[in-house]
C-alpha cells in the first residue's frame, strides 16, 4: 500500500541526536546537487531537510513550531528529534567551552571544576532570559531565542535555544538517551515510502563525560526550559 504522504520533513536540533537521523535519512534522497567540489545537498522534492549548521540566518529558517507563511500541509510527514533538557544541557555546554571559548568570553572559567562552569553557565543564561519567566507555549520559545541570540551572536547559540523550535506538533518523535537514539526500528517501517533502503546509521555520541550534573543544576535547567520538559514527559519519558 502506498502512502498517501509525499514529503518527509526533518528540523534537526542541535545536541539531540540529529546528526545520526540525518546520516541515516540521506539513503532517503534520490536526487543531489552538487553545492561546490565537497558539499552535496539534497534535491529531492520528497525530503525537505532543515539544518542549524550556519546558525540559523534568519531564525525562521529553524522554526518548525511556528511557521505561519508557509505551513506544513497534510501531505508532509513530520519527523522530530527529542533529548531530555539536562542532558541535553551538557551536551552542549562542554561543545560550547571546547570549540566556541563560551566560558572565556562569558566568565573566569575554571577548567578543574566543570561543576562550578555549569553553574556559572546556567547562572548566565537565567540573568539573560530573566525577561521570559512566566511566559508560556510558542511566546516563551520566541523570548528564549531572542534573548540569546541579542547576547550570544555566535552560530552557536542555537545550542542554547530551547529544542521547542524544532519540534512541530504532528511530528513522528524520536527520543535520544545518553545511551544512543534507537532510531532504526522507530523509524524503518514508518518512513519506508520514501526510503528506497532500510534506515541506520551510527550514533554520532562520541564524547564521555567524567562527571554527573547535580540534581539542582538539574532543576534550574529545568525551570529555564519548561516546555522542552513537557515535550520530553509526554513524548519520551515512559517510551
Amino acid at each position: 500500500k502506498k502512502s498517501s504522504r509525499t514529503r518527509l520533513v526533518y528540523f534537526k536540533a542541535p545536541k539531540t541526536g540529529g546528526t545520526a537521523i540525518a546520516s541515516s535519512l540521506q539513503k532517503c534522497c534520490r536526487k543531489w546537487k552538487d553545492v561546490s567540489k565537497i558539499i552535496r545537498r539534497c534535491a529531492d522534492p520528497a525530503v525537505d531537510f532543515h539544518r542549524h549548521g550556519a546558525g540559523c540566518y534568519p531564525v525562521d529558517s529553524c522554526n518548525a513550531s511556528h511557521r505561519q507563511e508557509h505551513p506544513f500541509s497534510k501531505s508532509e510527514q513530520l519527523l522530530s528529534m527529542l533529548r531530555e533538557p539536562c542532558s541535553r544541557f551538557l551536551s552542549a555546554f562542554h561543545q560550547l567551552i571546547n570549540i566556541d571559548r563560551f566560558a572565556e568570553a562569558l566568565w573566569n572559567a575554571k577548567p578543574n571544576d566543570p561543576e562550578a562552569d555549569e553553574a556559572q553557565a546556567v547562572a548566565w543564561l537565567e540573568r539573560t532570559t530573566a525577561t521570559c519567566v512566566g511566559k508560556t507555549g510558542s511566546e516563551h520559545t520566541s523570548c528564549m531565542v531572542g534573548a540569546i541570540n541579542s547576547a550570544w551572536e555566535r552560530p552557536s547559540r542555537v545550542f542554547l535555544w530551547p529544542q521547542a523550535m524544532w519540534f512541530a506538533s504532528r511530528s513522528v518523535v524520536i527520543c535520544h538517551r545518553d545511551a544512543g537514539p534507537q532510531f532504526i526500528k522507530d523509524t524503518t517501517e514508518a518512513f519506508k515510502d520514501w526510503c528506497h533502503v532500510g534506515l541506520g546509521g551510527n550514533n554520532n555520541n562520541k564524547r564521555a563525560y567524567d562527571h554527573s550534573m547535580s540534581v539542582h543544576i538539574c532543576k534550574r535547567i529545568q525551570a529555564l526550559y519548561p516546555i522542552d520538559v513537557e515535550l520530553w514527559s509526554k513524548h519520551c519519558s515512559n517510551s
